[in-house]
């Protein structure tokens, strides 16, 4: 079968590894009941495009892969083209320009200068818990949470989150991939959330429900989670990259612009003015000024939104580390789940009436820890935490993306 390196996921979704059994007994990631390895004869039109599609795209990029015509992954609707990268193997699914142009046209015979974005999100439901003065427990983490009431406090766990680590390993490991595959990447944004984490309780600190010790408390937290997801994934991406290629490895801070305002706010005890953070993002670029133009945040969430849809946009213009070098493609490199930012950025460019010039395309590696059991959740899957994990219950995820993680990274 040649889908070796899913052994823990067998045809129709059958969990029979052991190493997975164990990993359950700690906390599980869960995927949807129709998840499933499709047949060839099973392959339907919307399969067969993906498949074109993401051949195209390898190849027109340059990237040394291989295309396995017979290997679809089939999950919630969408399908996944089976890719064979380096020594490595996935499932992925791809969406090709924003604007929709082809991308043959936009390169017309010259060699591309690409940009990966990439990050993972932070914690997880369960790994961030507010108490409220009820003594009701909340997740402040779970996207679009309103919080009405006050927070006696907030429980975060230091350990790495089962997704968290997934996800590092996983988006890292594919990269790697694609910057061995190919001399054309020229570089990768991190885009790890920062700012856009403090915005999950700016709007309770604002209201009057978290105070300022709760709050400041909280910053820190992302502050040391966002620097060791980030080093992290920088490391695992220059992994057996040859020491004379110049790839440069950044971090993309949207919100950078506004973040100290914010933080130096709370550290006043003050409430920081949504108003005057949108004007300080409009000063910063001409990119988020035409964001703003068309969709102005009424929220610090709807902010932290917005700046997701910033990344994606800014890896496809040019800059000083590709002029000159090549047509500059930004590639989203994501988690299947974070399809919809992609989706909501080409809606926004096609209000902008031509005015973003940039090329940015997506592709998006599926997990390959799945179905575990019936979930029929909203989200692709979710992570139940425990209350400890034993590392060598992670080692199936380590196995599964043919890596690991240097000991300690799961403290």
């Amino acid at each position: 079968m040649w889908v070796n390196t899913m052994s823990i996921i067998q045809e129709q979704a059958n969990i029979t590894n052991i190493g997975l059994s164990l990993l359950q007994q700690e906390g599980a990631i869960y995927g949807r009941a129709n998840a499933k390895l499709l047949a060839p004869e099973d392959h339907n039109k919307s399969a067969r495009v993906m498949v074109r599609r993401v051949e195209n795209l390898f190849q027109s990029l340059g990237f040394s892969s291989i295309i396995n015509r017979s290997a679809i992954f089939h999950d919630n609707g969408n399908s996944f083209a089976g890719v064979e990268l380096g020594d490595r193997e996935y499932f992925v699914m791809a969406r090709d320009l924003m604007d929709e142009r082809k991308l043959v046209d936009i390169l017309n015979g010259e060699k591309p200068s690409i940009t990966i974005v990439s990050g993972p999100c932070l914690f997880s439901a369960q790994t961030v818990q507010a108490i409220s003065e009820h003594g009701t427990p909340f997740s402040v983490t779970t996207p679009g949470v309103e919080i009405t009431e006050k927070i006696e406090r907030l429980e975060v766990s230091d350990a790495l989150s089962l997704y968290e680590i997934e996800s590092v390993t996983r988006l890292s490991e594919f990269i790697n991939g694609l910057v061995r595959s190919s001399d054309t990447v020229r570089g990768v944004h991190l885009n790890i959330p920062q700012a856009e984490y403090y915005a999950y309780l700016l709007d309770a600190y604002t209201d009057g429900f978290v105070n300022q010790e709760q709050m400041a408390l909280w910053m820190l937290h992302v502050d040391m989670r966002q620097a060791k997801i980030a080093n992290m994934m920088k490391e695992r991406i220059l992994q057996g990259v040859a020491n004379d290629r110049s790839i440069s490895i950044s971090q993309t801070a949207p919100l950078n612009t506004i973040r100290e305002y914010m933080a130096d706010s709370v550290l006043r005890n003050e409430r920081p003015s949504l108003q005057d953070a949108l004007v300080m993002l409009r000063q910063n670029s001409p990119l988020w000024r035409s964001l703003l133009d068309i969709e102005e945040p009424s929220s610090w969430q709807e902010i932290n939104h917005l700046s997701y849809v910033f990344a994606e946009l800014q890896s496809g213009l040019s800059s000083d580390a590709t002029a000159g070098e090549g047509v500059p493609i930004g590639i989203v490199v994501e988690s299947p789940t974070e399809s919809k930012i992609f989706a909501n950025a080409k809606k926004i460019i096609g209000k902008m009436n031509g005015a973003y010039r940039g090329n940015v395309l997506a592709i998006y590696p599926h997990e390959m820890i799945i179905p575990v059991d019936g979930n029929t959740g909203k989200t692709m899957y979710h992570v139940v935490e425990a209350d400890e994990m034993r590392q060598n219950n992670l080692r199936v995820i380590f196995q599964t993306y043919r890596g690991s993680l240097n000991g300690g990274t799961t403290s």
